[in-house]
C-alpha cells in the first residue's frame, strides 16, 4: 500500500513564498528552499523508525521490502529535485538528520551517497548550494561526508553533543562549509559558560571562513 502511494505521487512547485521571502529579506539574508528526508531517512525516521532498532529489524528480516520501497522513493523523489532546483532560493536545505550511530558508514555509502550524488547533480546544474542537515554523531562518517559534493553541513553539533571537533570537521571537509548549531546544553551552564564556550569555539574555527553558527534556545 505504501508503495503504491509513493509511486501515484505527484509533485506540482509553489514558488511564491521563497520568491515573497526573497522580495522581503532582500540582501539581509539567504533564503533557502527545503527537501524533505532522502529516501532512506524517510524509512528511517518518518515511516518505520529507528526506535528499539525498530528499522534495523525491519532491513534485517524483510530487506526485499525495504529494498522496494526505497527505490521507489528514489524515483518518485526526481521529480521534486528538480522542483527544487528551478526554485528562486540560492541554497537547498535536504533535511536528513544524520547521525553516524544509526547510520553506519555502509549504510551511508549504499543509501545515501548515490541520492546525494543526484541531489548534487540536479541542484549544481542550476546554481544552487546544496546543504545537508547532519545534526548527529558524525566522527564515523567523516571520510564518508568529505566524498560527497554537498556543499554545506548543516546543524553540525561539536562536542558535547557531537562526537566531531569543529577543528576536525574542518580540516576533514575542505571546501565545504559547516553550519554549526550551538550546542543547546551550553545554555544550562548559564551565560558565562555560554560565553566561554562561544569564544572557544570561535577560536577553534580561526580564521573563520566556511562556517556559520546558529544559535537558538
Amino acid at each position: 500500500a505504501v508503495k503504491y502511494i509513493v509511486e501515484h505521487t505527484e509533485y506540482a512547485p509553489d514558488y511564491f513564498p521563497i520568491e515573497q521571502a526573497v522580495d522581503w529579506l532582500g540582501e539581509d539574508g539567504v533564503v533557502l528552499a527545503g527537501l524533505p528526508h532522502s529516501p532512506m531517512q524517510t524509512l528511517m525516521i518518518d515511516w518505520i523508525g529507528s526506535e528499539g532498532g525498530r528499522f534495523y529489524y525491519h532491513h534485517a528480516d524483510h530487506p526485499e521490502l525495504v529494498e522496494e520501497l526505497y527505490q521507489a522513493l528514489v524515483r518518485s523523489r526526481r521529480p521534486l529535485h528538480e522542483i527544487a532546483a528551478r526554485s528562486p532560493a540560492p541554497v537547498v536545505l535536504c533535511g536528513d538528520n544524520v547521525d553516524g550511530v544509526l547510520v553506519t558508514p555502509a549504510l551511508f555509502e549504499r543509501y545515501f551517497a548515490p541520492v546525494w550524488a543526484e541531489q548534487a547533480c540536479c541542484l549544481h546544474a542550476r546554481g544552487k548550494l546544496m546543504a545537508v542537515h547532519m545534526d548527529g554523531r558524525l566522527k564515523t562518517l567523516r571520510q564518508q561526508i568529505a566524498a560527497t559534493q554537498v556543499d554545506v553541513i548543516e546543524g553540525f553539533h561539536p562536542p558535547p553533543m557531537g562526537d566531531l571537533p569543529l577543528r576536525a570537521a574542518l580540516d576533514a571537509w575542505a571546501g565545504k562549509a559547516i553550519w554549526v548549531g550551538f550546542p543547546s546544553d551550553a545554555y544550562a551552564l548559564g551565560p558565562g559558560a555560554v560565553q566561554a564556550y562561544a569564544r572557544a569555539l570561535l577560536a577553534e574555527a580561526a580564521p573563520g571562513d566556511r562556517l556559520a553558527v546558529a544559535m537558538s534556545s
